[in-house]
């Protein structure tokens, strides 16, 4: 799946207000990636469809809307599926890889 640079930037970066929402909500991506990692490990699905659906709507908030169609679209799949498969994993992967992606392009951000 291809994406744009403009994908892994929010469109509130400039904005005073979402400034210190958009630190925290970078720093956090690593945590909820390492929480989601471990519910499909553990077949928690029913968890990580909650934090799926939490993390579509946020990043769609905060200015990520491809990040929450990924979160969205790995909410869905489960829900379908009710278990971790290859599609899953697959979409996990792809998910790692625009989180990570996102957190170098603000890696300005972060730093205090």
């Amino acid at each position: 799946m291809e994406f744009s640079a403009d994908s892994f930037v929010s469109k509130y970066r400039d904005d005073q207000f979402y400034s210190s929402l958009l630190v925290s909500f970078n720093r956090d991506l690593e945590n909820v990636l390492t929480s989601l990692h471990h519910q499909m490990e553990e077949n928690k699905v029913q968890d990580a469809i909650e934090l799926c659906h939490k993390m579509a709507g946020a990043s769609a908030t905060y200015g990520y809307p491809v990040l929450g169609k990924l979160f969205e679209r790995l909410e869905k799949d489960l829900e379908k599926s009710g278990t971790v498969d290859g599609h899953i994993s697959l979409h996990l992967k792809t998910l790692d890889d625009v989180c990570n992606k996102i957190t170098e392009a603000n890696k300005e951000l972060v730093v205090d």
